[in-house]
């Protein structure tokens, strides 16, 4: 049974066979147990570049130009700590943390891109945009919606 948070001897963990599905999903740093992030999705999209052209006598010639780069999109929760308040967002903090440290306008993060892992595939990106919702009903508890989305380099 994953836990979503420790602290001390106190402990929140996900109950039930859906939720728990996700924690088939390893973004180091950022799901690591017990720091208050919880994946609630991934989305993963890839394409092609084709071009068609059409002749007069009714061809029709169709070019094959190259991938295009991929996107993907992981949601979850920051969650409140179990120690605090609801608006200290000390998870909120942790996930804003991880955006500076790895998002691609870090020249090093060119280098060594962010790993994906869903059960034994993995993926590679680059971190470029993170989006933070935080409701009236869910500002309350201390819980934030974000969405980080990675920049995914075709294989050639």
């Amino acid at each position: 049974m994953p836990f979503l948070f420790r602290s001390g001897n106190k402990a929140l963990t996900v109950q039930g066979s859906s939720p728990a599905l996700l924690t088939g999903i390893k973004v180091p740093g950022l799901n690591d147990a017990g720091i208050g992030l919880v994946l609630t999705g991934i989305a993963l999209s890839q394409g092609v570049r084709i071009a068609y052209f059409t002749t007069l006598s009714e061809s029709i010639y169709i070019y094959p130009l190259g991938n295009k780069v991929g996107k993907c999109m992981i949601t979850g929760l920051a969650l409140p700590s179990c120690d605090g308040t609801a608006d200290e967002y000390s998870n909120l903090n942790r996930l804003l943390q991880f955006y500076k440290q790895h998002k691609a306008s870090n020249f090093a993060n060119i280098q060594k891109p962010l790993t994906i892992a869903i059960g034994k595939t993995t993926i590679t990106g680059y971190l470029e945009d993170i989006q933070i919702n935080i409701s009236s009903a869910a500002q309350t508890f201390g819980i934030a919606n974000f969405n980080l989305t990675l920049s995914i380099i075709p294989d050639v």
